[in-house]
């Protein structure tokens, strides 16, 4: 109940249109400062918002170790393979549906520092979050890969924007050879939440990050 106009009202106001609140977007923005006391349904999800700090940009040669020691190859059962990555230190992970959908097991197998699959270091493809396909644009699977004895891994943050149509873009993929194959290029166009590349593509390549110059996935690689 407002008593009068000198009545201090704690409250979110959003903008029509906008997905976050007014206060929100000033954390974001740097305009405003965060009050524990006034966030309390929200306040770790701001301290992330507010704490992030620019990535800077890395030189191909850097980011393609980056990506190498994030990304991994997934064997199946038939002989098929396909390539995966992770996005976070606890082994959640994604490629494609297409790739695996849970209906075969599935070996990971990581990357040496020279770029071969390292046969002699496996994990196995675990529970599946979700896994999904409309057969044409959509065709992702995200999942957990079994890790062992607590051990933490090095994943790729997803980006928290769209990148520009002609922002410089690379992909890293396990193609049926047991080298990786590492492509830059460019973001050619969006259309509806989706866009294309012209980094090369292999066979084997799909599930692969298609990832920035500062190390952040932009999208999952689906070949074709």
């Amino acid at each position: 109940h407002i008593k009068s106009y000198k009545t201090r009202v704690k409250a979110y106001v959003k903008i029509k249109g906008d997905k976050l609140c007014v206060s929100g977007k000033m954390l974001l923005d740097k305009t405003a400062e965060l009050r524990q006391t006034a966030v309390k349904d929200s306040l770790k999800s701001f301290i992330e918002k507010a704490s992030y700090k620019e990535r800077r940009v890395m030189s191909l040669p850097e980011l393609r170790t980056y990506l190498r020691d994030r990304t991994f190859k997934i064997q199946l059962e038939d002989g098929s393979s396909g390539t995966g990555f992770f996005i976070n230190d606890n082994g959640l992970a994604l490629t494609n549906n297409h790739v695996w959908d849970g209906s075969q097991r599935a070996a990971i197998l990581f990357f040496g520092e020279n770029g071969t699959i390292n046969t002699t270091n496996t994990r196995s493809a675990g529970n599946i979050v979700k896994t999904y396909t409309d057969s044409k644009y959509i065709d992702y699977t995200i999942f957990y890969v079994n890790l062992v004895n607590g051990e933490k891994v090095k994943y790729i943050p997803l980006i928290r924007q769209h990148e520009k149509e002609g922002e410089k873009l690379a992909k890293l993929g396990s193609p049926l050879r047991e080298t990786e194959n590492f492509q830059d290029g460019t973001l050619s166009t969006y259309y509806d939440g989706f866009f294309t590349h012209n980094c090369g593509l292999g066979h084997g390549d799909s599930g692969g990050p298609v990832a920035n110059l500062k190390g952040e996935v932009v999208g999952i690689n689906q070949s074709g």
